[in-house]
């Protein structure tokens, strides 16, 4: 499946969201000296949580294959759940993800990361639903001139398949800097307004109710999730664990740690 990046620039006091082609891949030193590539969500520090998304290791005989990687991107993948054979506690994973070559021209599936980061604005959320298959995500956040007061970003991977729909919130944005991510299956991944998003998550609701009265809208978020704060806070404290416009469109636009077995 294609890998795409959201993410937001601030331009004259405003959030703006972006998207680009593929994933931005960092090289990660291990214990033996030497580097293994990965892709890093969030930000290391107290406070904050950095996941990593490893490559699926080389084993011909089986058939498994790493990404290829062009430009320090990943542009093309698959995403592989293994079991986490080194979980210690209840508490720990039972699997965590890495990415293979995708092998499936067919696959219209999109692996996404959305990255909530923008300005400090004491007490912002940036973030997204992340659905009931919650995939690997990170956090960040920026602290006040005077050291006081924060503001947190998350940064992390969705699936999304033709007509999903999802509010984002960047960081420190205003209630009308808020965007829809709209997956058309025409144009392919767009940034849509707010009043579109909610539109089209209408849509997607009713749609669903009639064909599966008891199942809710694809992709479609809580209302919890809807602006303008699109989650709940991370819990701020350096030992704790993970916290519990005009329409725009993508053409061919150009941005944990355990080893796959």
């Amino acid at each position: 499946m294609k890998l795409i990046t959201l993410f937001f620039l601030t331009v004259g006091g405003k959030s703006i969201g972006r998207l680009v082609n593929g994933i931005a891949v960092r090289e990660i030193p291990t214990k033996g000296g030497e580097t293994q590539q990965s892709i890093q969500l969030g930000h290391y520090g107290a406070g904050q949580w950095s996941a990593r998304v490893g490559f699926l290791k080389k084993d011909e005989e089986r058939g498994k294959f790493p990404p290829a990687v062009k430009s320090g991107k990943v542009f093309e993948a698959t995403l592989v759940a293994l079991p986490n054979t080194k979980k210690r506690t209840p508490e720990d994973p039972s699997i965590f993800y890495v990415l293979g070559l995708s092998k499936d021209d067919a696959d219209t599936r999109i692996l996404v990361r959305i990255n909530t980061e923008g300005r400090y604005k004491e007490g912002a959320i940036g973030a997204y639903p992340k659905g009931e298959d919650e995939l690997p995500h990170g956090w960040g956040k920026h602290t006040g001139p005077d050291g006081e007061g924060e503001s947190f970003w998350h940064d992390g991977l969705v699936v999304m398949v033709p007509g999903d729909v999802l509010p984002v919130q960047p960081e420190g944005g205003a209630p009308e800097d808020v965007i829809g991510l709209y997956y058309d299956s025409k144009r392919g991944l767009c940034i849509v307004p707010v009043a579109e998003y909610q539109r089209l998550a209408a849509l997607a609701a009713a749609k669903s109710a009639a064909v599966k009265p008891a199942t809710p809208a694809v992709s479609a978020p809580s209302a919890e999730a809807t602006p303008v704060v699109a989650g709940p806070a991370p819990e701020a404290k350096p030992a704790s664990k993970k916290p519990k416009a005009k329409t725009t469109k993508v053409k061919t636009a150009p941005a944990a740690e355990q080893s796959a077995e």
